[in-house]
């Protein structure tokens, strides 16, 4: 009997997934394979860069910014994507981050409303240099949270790791629900 009704469960699940369809980035949703995608991302204007283990690197303009990295990332077994992420160029002022970061907040949330989650946390006395610092060692946080239909949208600042350089960036993870499901899916049955 318990299974019938985990089986109920996971149908009622996949169910609901499929209702609320995949996440869209640059207009596109967040499906097929990496190759398809990568395709109508290059139709988008950006440029392929690299493919490796499970990772594709493109480059080019997002909302505004040039030289933008986005990393797209999918299953090696199924090809399914499952996070798009878009690093922002690098930055070594935090006030140049800051900048940034609260643009595209403004503009994600002009267009998915206000955020799920927010955390502002910037554990640091007023300089750049010690908001960098903070930065790297973990103590400063911003992060915004749009909770979608078809998964999550997170805008963050997060530290670039450099060996000589105190740099950060900012990056939006677009997390798409089914594609992620199926990503867990393929981790549990590996367990």
């Amino acid at each position: 009997m318990k299974r019938f009704y985990l089986l109920i469960a996971v149908a009622m699940l996949s169910l609901s997934l499929s209702a609320a369809g995949h996440l869209k980035f640059k207009g596109v949703e967040i499906r097929g394979s990496v190759s398809s995608f990568v395709q109508e991302m290059e139709q988008q204007g950006l440029k392929f860069v690299s493919r490796k283990d499970g990772e594709v690197t493109l480059k080019g303009s997002f909302a505004g910014y040039k030289d933008c990295q986005v990393l797209i990332v999918a299953s090696e077994k199924t090809d399914s994507i499952s996070q798009v992420v878009v690093k922002m160029p690098d930055e070594d002022l935090w006030n140049v981050l800051e900048e940034v970061y609260l643009d595209l907040q403004k503009r994600y949330s002009e267009k998915y409303g206000e955020p799920y989650t927010e955390e502002y946390n910037e554990n640091s006395a007023g300089t750049d240099f010690a908001k960098m610092v903070a930065l790297k060692d973990g103590n400063a946080s911003f992060r915004s949270v749009y909770s979608l239909h078809g998964g999550a949208v997170t805008v963050k600042i997060a530290y670039s790791n450099y060996p000589y350089a105190l740099k950060g960036h900012v990056e939006i993870i677009y997390n798409d629900t089914i594609n992620e499901a199926t990503r867990q899916k393929e981790i549990n049955d590996d367990i």
